[in-house]
């Protein structure tokens, strides 16, 4: 174990946990959350809440247990300040839309949250002044969310939607084409 010495920013943190979650370490994130979180600069509720609303929709993607999709809106609900920082309220929103996409895989009644999430994502980004790269990004994510979404029961909709998803520059591509290919 490292100390750290200077302060850590909060997209720094967060970029650290995603590479953990994304490298399947999620115990090894887990740990970093805990003994890093003093090493915050600010927003370090904010910050530490979006950290595990990440954790907990990987461990939910490895173990497929309901619980952590339920950990993942309790830390929502948690986070106040978040209208504050654009990134974190991004990165949030991802979260929560994949989220409710998994919820209503599972349940079958939760697809008009997920809309709603879908559709108030979209707008947020639109009212909000971003960069060009960064609204097409996020724009294409939930763009594609949706259409697999709408077109999950359809497996030839589904294999179409892959190929084009593999050519396109976009935000948790493999996640996507994971549903793509399922």
């Amino acid at each position: 174990k490292e100390t750290l010495t200077k302060p850590l920013s909060g997209i720094s943190f967060l970029n650290m946990v995603s590479i953990a979650c994304i490298a399947a370490e999620l115990d090894g994130c887990e740990i970093f959350i805990k003994e890093y979180t003093a090493a915050l600069q600010k927003d370090k509720d904010v910050v530490v809440n979006i950290a595990y609303c990440n954790l907990y929709f990987y461990r939910f993607v490895e173990q497929k247990d309901k619980s952590y999709l339920e950990k993942i809106l309790d830390c929502n609900a948690k986070i106040e300040s978040l209208k504050k920082d654009l990134s974190y309220n991004l990165l949030l929103r991802v979260v929560l839309c994949k989220t409710y996409f998994e919820l209503q895989k599972i349940h079958g009644n939760d697809g008009n949250r997920f809309e709603t999430e879908i559709k108030n994502a979209k707008q947020f980004i639109l009212q909000k002044s971003l960069a060009k790269e960064k609204v097409v990004a996020y724009m294409q994510f939930f763009t594609y969310l949706f259409r697999i979404y709408k077109t999950r029961k359809n497996q030839d909709e589904l294999q179409l939607l892959s190929k084009e998803i593999k050519n396109v520059d976009i935000i948790n591509k493999d996640w996507l084409l994971s549903h793509c290919l399922s």
